[in-house]
């Protein structure tokens, strides 16, 4: 064999046992996620960092806001010029099920035996807009009546199936593609009146423990 098309095979089959044991690392780090519950969590608040960084936006994770007697959590906030996105991110797989009114959602996996297990997980639209609510109110009561807001619930796992749920028409219910092309849009990255540190620092200020 000649020399060169030796080590060039050489070369090949290393560069394919490389990318054989980044693929497995990555699904092993996705196995362990999704064992600990933090699977959407994770890969939401990778990409927020990610769109963040490049634009002097801000990204804050577990907030909690008092809400009348209640306190809420929340999972994400991108603060940007555009305003404040929230978002509250499931873990659940499967086909989800749900519809606004429903206190109670249902996740449903199908096994290789056709056998169906059924798990049920509060209601996360009425939730995120529970955030929402409490982050209005704040802003309020700060004179900030302007700074736009919303909210959507993202199931990152593509394991995930909403098609049932989001049948029902107005549901913010995105797939952590979804959620991406969301922020391609112009208006998430164009300048905007928000002071994007002042917001920052008024929702960590307000976090209770």
């Amino acid at each position: 064999m000649n020399e060169t098309l030796k080590w060039t095979l050489i070369g090949t089959g290393i560069g394919l046992a490389a990318v054989a044991l980044a693929v497995l690392a990555a699904m092993l780090r996705n196995a362990l996620l999704r064992r600990q519950g933090r699977y959407s969590q994770v890969k939401v608040g990778g990409l927020l960092r990610k769109f963040a960084s490049i634009r002097r936006f801000k990204v804050l994770s577990g907030l909690k806001l008092k809400n009348g007697d209640t306190v809420v959590e929340i999972d994400q906030a991108l603060i940007g010029f555009f305003g404040i996105m929230l978002l509250k991110t499931c873990n659940e797989t499967g086909s989800v099920y749900g519809e606004y009114r429903d206190k109670q959602w249902a996740a449903v996996i199908t096994d290789k035996h056709n056998n169906d297990r059924k798990t049920t997980f509060p209601n996360p639209v009425q939730a995120v807009e529970k955030c929402n609510e409490a982050l209005r109110k704040l802003l309020a009561a700060h004179n900030l009546y302007k700074i736009q807001s919303e909210a959507y619930v993202v199931f990152a796992d593509p394991k995930s199936q909403l098609t049932n749920a989001k049948k029902k028409k107005g549901m913010p219910l995105l797939t952590l593609r979804q959620l991406k092309r969301l922020l391609e849009k112009e208006k998430y990255s164009a300048d905007g009146p928000v002071d994007v540190e002042e917001i920052a620092r008024l929702l960590q200020e307000n976090s209770v423990d």
